[in-house]
């Protein structure tokens, strides 16, 4: 079988790849023209880009780029589903014509559907100095239809227990990254920037990352209407959540973190997990790791980086780095990509 037809060129700053599968027929949409849209033309971003047609209707794109200043842009993309894991990076984003809390923050290991039936149009505001990996998958809404998975996307609304913003023909959903995503997502950047022969591997990642999010979907669809946090409990959690997020390195408990948001132990926990989708934990965990990977990245040793992330045992560090990343911090902080910041097996 012939190779596919290979296209390399440059936008700005960014280096981009982009084929179909060497076995398959599919050609994926040249990327120049969102990366121009998206500001990359004048250097705003600087990186590489992977492009992959995976299926007719389905392409996978894999993005390592920073911000070397900040800055703001928008633009648009045709009816699709667009499943987005935010490996690292950070900024917001808006829904041009979305309701009124139609903004989107960009966290790092989050997930991020959007399910648009008609253009959707929007933009971002990216901070300085930021390092962004990213994997994007997107559908056509025929392929979810002869796959029979629109009704449910279509389900979802304002409701929905992913629900962030949405607008008319809009529904746009966040939560953490689930563990099976996250790992998946990971082995694709690394896989996808530094092997020309896995082809099999990466669109089998592809997939398994589609059928999280479906069952995902499912179990919310399963759990019906789900009450939500609101006014004053809702702004102390987001507190909480935004403590464990930007400063990790404490010693965290129910009963450190209640007395500081001024909220009891019972709602802090139902109310955390009701509104962000995981634990107290949970979240201070990624949180730990998230920062520890950017600290190895830069070069420190695993022992400094587990104290200085809140981890008094460096083995327990390395264990639980190892479980959830799939590769020990040493071999991590080996492999760091472009000199330094956090690689694509991240959170």
């Amino acid at each position: 079988m012939e190779a596919p037809e290979l296209a390399r060129y440059r936008v700005g700053e960014i280096q981009v790849e982009e084929r179909g599968l060497r076995y398959g027929d599919a050609t994926p949409l040249p990327a120049r023209s969102e990366l121009a849209q998206r500001g990359a033309e004048t250097g705003a971003l600087v990186g590489r880009c992977k492009r992959l047609g995976i299926r007719p209707d389905f392409q996978l794109t894999l993005y390592d780029f920073v911000v070397p200043q900040a800055f703001a842009s928008e633009g648009e993309c045709g009816p699709s589903l667009c499943i987005s894991v935010l490996l690292d990076g950070g900024g917001e984003g808006w829904l041009a014509g979305g309701e009124a809390a139609a903004q989107v923050a960009y966290r790092p290991d989050t997930l991020y559907l959007c399910l648009g039936t008609v253009a959707v149009r929007g933009g971002y505001r990216l901070p300085a100095d930021t390092r962004f990996h990213l994997v994007d998958l997107r559908f056509g809404l025929e392929f979810l239809e002869r796959l029979g998975v629109l009704p449910l996307l279509l389900g979802a609304g304002a409701g929905h227990p992913l629900h962030c913003a949405s607008g008319p023909g809009v529904w746009i959903g966040s939560a953490p990254t689930p563990t099976p995503i996250r790992k998946a997502a990971a082995a694709i950047l690394e896989t996808g920037f530094t092997a020309a022969d896995q082809d099999l591997e990466i669109e089998a990642r592809a997939l398994d990352i589609l059928n999280e999010v479906l069952a995902l979907l499912r179990r919310c669809a399963a759990g019906g209407p789900q009450a939500r946090p609101a006014g004053r409990e809702l702004r102390r959690l987001s507190e909480a959540q935004e403590l464990l997020l930007s400063q990790p390195e404490r010693p965290w408990t129910i009963a450190l973190l209640s007395r500081r948001v001024g909220l009891n132990e019972k709602k802090l926990k139902a109310g955390f997990k009701a509104c962000f989708g995981e634990t107290v934990h949970a979240c201070l965990q990624r949180s730990r790791l998230a920062a520890a990977q950017r600290l190895l990245a830069e070069g420190r040793s695993v022992t400094e980086t587990a104290l200085a992330v809140g981890f008094a045992n460096p083995s327990h560090f390395a264990a639980l780095f190892k479980r959830e990343l799939g590769l020990p911090p040493s071999r991590y902080r080996a492999q760091a990509p472009l000199g330094g910041g956090a690689t694509g097996l991240h959170r």
